[in-house]
């Protein structure tokens, strides 16, 4: 699926690193993406974040991109709709 790129969404509902181990053991994640985590739980760190990984993607489009939240940061991406668009 990813080399015919398609986006792909998994939600494991646990912590960050679970989720970064079952992406790797099952080869959604690899070790030459570039991997942007967003964790934090306000939403001025959620924007932040979420503008530092863009303009990184931006900057680099033919790398393997990956963005991997947490449940705060989904949550609070949810709440705006701004943030949902450009998520």
């Amino acid at each position: 699926m990813r080399t015919a790129g398609i986006k792909l969404w998994v939600l494991t509902g646990d912590k960050i690193e679970t989720a970064m181990n079952i992406g790797f053991s099952v080869g959604i994640l690899d070790k030459q993406m570039q991997i942007y985590l967003i964790k934090n739980a306000t939403l001025n760190e959620v924007e932040s974040d979420f503008d530092e990984h863009e303009q990184k993607y931006e900057a680099n489009p033919d790398c393997k991109h990956a963005l991997v939240l947490g449940g705060e940061a989904l949550t609070i991406i949810e709440m705006h709709s701004d943030l949902t668009r450009r998520f």
